[in-house]
């Protein structure tokens, strides 16, 4: 599952939503071969 994890974990943190989350941040974060890194910033912009 490594390539899809990441929308895999944003698909269930985006179902636990509520409105009392909007304007707060997500931050992901992903660990590659080697000593890679990547990460993210998301700001939730909620939508009922």
């Amino acid at each position: 599952m490594s390539s899809v994890t990441i929308v895999f974990v944003l698909y269930h943190i985006l179902k636990q939503l509520t409105s009392s989350d909007d304007q707060g941040t997500i931050l992901s974060m992903a660990f590659g071969p080697g000593l890679t890194l990547e990460s993210m910033l998301l700001k939730i912009h909620f939508h009922a």
